[in-house]
């Protein structure tokens, strides 16, 4: 790219930036229910599920490499497990503390990454089944079919090395470091969960509201849960593949946690994006298989 189609993008980017500044103000009331929103759904479910969660991991990851654990752990085994249980961003925190260890190298990252980031049980069943659907075995249904969506193509993956231990004291201050490094990571999350919600309340009564689907995952799965009571296919259908494409607010959020790492954002896009097929259509199957016939 010459300098002067550089000039010309920075001059287009600035614009549409311009643009949609003047229409937040325009619409200052929109953006601002949406950030309220925003907050109060980070208070009362981002945070309590995610907090406790980012600092075990961290503890649990800096055990493993330390000479307190075996050193024969598989690094692809701790990541799917950590990833699956925490939900995302931990999976890229994981990630980027293995890539820094050099106990898995970028081509691995990259295939990794897009796999260990899904959501949690608590989010999938609780916030998911539970609270909009109404139903938990319908949060077990779409767990389920989200794990199943990573797990076999996560277990193709071949990791070269093994955990190796690094000799590192660990001690209360692992404890308290694992604190600090959480709440910066979870101011980072709600920041981003707050600019998309905001960015969708700007949408939220017009033709663009489905767009909820590819933006932010919470959002794009309660709008989906609405149409259960007409459309039951559809609505399973592209909840499970709001979770497993997860939107690009948790893509922000896994850029922005594994910052050292230089991800190929699209090959990421493309394998999440066939992750959400792969859950919907899973999805759907087990929703015919285990509501509708009730071979169970």
């Amino acid at each position: 790219m010459s300098e002067a189609d550089i000039l010309k993008f920075r001059i287009k980017t600035t614009f549409v930036l311009l643009l949609f500044i003047i229409i937040c103000i325009i619409n200052l009331e929109s953006v601002t229910s949406g950030m309220q929103k925003a907050l109060v759904f980070c208070a009362r479910t981002v945070i309590p599920s995610l907090f406790i969660f980012m600092v075990l991991s961290d503890v649990t990851v800096t055990l493993a490499l330390s000479s307190g654990l075996p050193a024969f752990f598989s690094p692809k085994a701790v990541i799917l497990c950590i990833g699956a249980l925490c939900g995302f961003p931990i999976g890229a925190v994981v990630c980027e503390k293995f890539y820094k260890q050099k106990i898995i190298n970028a081509n691995e990252v990259s295939k990794i990454l897009p796999l260990c980031n899904i959501a949690s049980p608590a989010f999938v069943i609780g916030a998911v089944g539970s609270s909009m659907y109404g139903d938990k075995k319908i949060g077990f249904l779409l767990y389920f079919s989200l794990f199943v969506s990573s797990f076999f193509r996560f277990i193709t993956i071949k990791c070269k090395h093994q955990l190796i231990s690094s000799n590192s004291t660990v001690n209360i201050d692992t404890f308290f470091t694992a604190i600090e490094k959480s709440i910066y990571g979870l101011l980072r999350v709600c920041a981003l969960i707050c600019f998309f919600t905001a960015v969708l309340s700007l949408i939220e009564h017009t033709k663009l509201n489905y767009l909820a689907f590819l933006l932010e995952v919470s959002c794009g799965c309660s709008l989906a849960s609405s149409f259960f009571a007409t459309h039951p296919y559809f609505s399973i259908g592209m909840c499970g593949f709001c979770l497993g494409f997860s939107g690009f607010c948790v893509h922000a959020q896994i850029v922005s946690v594994a910052k050292s790492i230089n991800i190929n954002y699209a090959k990421f896009f493309f394998s999440k994006f066939f992750q959400g097929i792969s859950c919907a259509v899973i999805s759907i199957l087990g929703y015919y298989l285990f509501f509708v016939l009730e071979i169970l």
